[in-house]
């Protein structure tokens, strides 16, 4: 009988090692990590073509106090077309988080919607076949000619460790001063359409795909 119980406790310990090495990355809340890196796959189902926004921005001080941000260096996409909260994923690196006038700061450095799946994909982060440069401080927008279905990887490197845990819009979201952090979308066929990348310095710089024009 022990050994029965013996065998059907290792049996079942192999079962769940099983199950956690197949459960996909990016399905929900994450154990304390410093770096958090998901890739997620998205429809855009609005619009004819599908469009989505790219957006980056360097990130600029106080005038006259050095150690406070009025804007920290940000990067995110987003589908315009979409119904509230949308298809979106943004990072931003910075510290302490700027306050705006009637809000209190959020701690948050690195959010992404539900709405879009895990997914095992490769997304290279690369700015080959790219066109770009450093981002303005007061936000570089384009508007992205997309198919219905794209792969985004958010990643960031924290300071601390911490976890993406949900959020009460529809989102998953990671907490904490982040280093450097990488934004990256391309096509399922492979093609890349946009990298932005954001430093604790305050530095962004975005780059895009031809596909991708100034938004009016």
């Amino acid at each position: 009988m022990r050994a029965h119980r013996r065998q059907l406790t290792i049996a079942l310990a192999a079962a769940l090692v099983f199950a956690i090495g197949l459960a996909p990355p990016g399905s929900g809340a994450s154990s304390p990590s410093l770096v958090v890196d998901r890739t997620i796959v998205c429809s855009i189902v609005q619009g004819n073509p599908p469009e989505i926004t790219v957006r980056a921005q360097s990130g600029t001080r106080v005038f006259g106090d050095r150690s406070t941000w009025k804007f920290r260096a940000n990067a995110s996409f987003s589908d315009p077309s979409a119904t509230r909260p949308g298809t979106y994923a943004w990072i931003t690196a910075g510290w302490p988080p700027d306050e705006e006038f009637g809000r209190p700061a959020s701690a948050q450095s690195l959010a992404m919607t539900t709405r879009c799946r895990p997914s095992r994909s490769r997304v290279p982060l690369s700015t080959a076949g790219l066109a770009g440069g450093v981002a303005s401080p007061t936000v570089d927008d384009y508007d992205c000619v997309v198919p219905r279905t794209i792969l985004v990887r958010i990643r960031g490197v924290f300071r601390t460790p911490t976890s993406l845990r949900r959020g009460t819009r529809e989102q998953l979201a990671a907490a904490g001063p982040i280093q450097e952090g990488t934004l990256a979308i391309r096509t399922q066929a492979g093609k890349q359409i946009a990298l932005a990348t954001v430093r604790e310095s305050g530095h962004a710089r975005l780059f895009v795909a031809d596909s991708c024009r100034p938004s009016s």
